[in-house]
């Protein structure tokens, strides 16, 4: 995907009618969205990560998709595809993670062995994405 397919589904996930209503959702100047629009310009990296936040989609799915874009050679185009994709996929499966270990969780077995309140029973999990997609580490800790 290149910005301007971004701008596109960024459009219609939040209901935006115009690349007028868009710019000032985004906060940037109508005139930025033109040159994301006509090609003569692609998102930076900050850009990027904003983009990713409002699309709830993974950074480096849309970092690596951008690079994909802005590549002149081929196979560069197809690494940085292949980047985007795994990126994608990792996200994936670390969100499958997260929901298998909250709902596997067992506040009433937390606050027994610990010897706290079932209200003061929390557990958090954390997810560490280590590397493009190669290895997820889940730490968990009770408070």
């Amino acid at each position: 995907m290149n910005s301007a397919a971004f701008l596109d589904a960024l459009r219609v996930k939040h209901n935006l009618p115009s690349d007028n209503q868009l710019a000032k959702f985004l906060e940037m100047p109508r005139e930025r969205i033109s040159m994301y629009r006509t090609g003569k310009r692609e998102f930076d990296a900050s850009t990027c990560i904003v983009i990713a936040f409002w699309l709830e989609e993974p950074p480096g799915y849309v970092l690596a998709s951008i690079e994909a874009a802005r590549a002149k050679r081929t196979k560069i185009r197809e690494v940085w595809t292949l980047i985007a994709q795994q990126a994608k996929k990792a996200s994936a499966a670390a969100l499958v993670c997260v929901i298998t270990a909250l709902l596997s969780a067992s506040p009433a077995g937390v606050s027994q062995a610990k010897g706290v309140s079932d209200a003061a029973a929390l557990t958090i999990y954390t997810l560490y994405a280590v590397g493009a997609g190669a290895r997820v580490r889940v730490s968990r800790e009770t408070l």
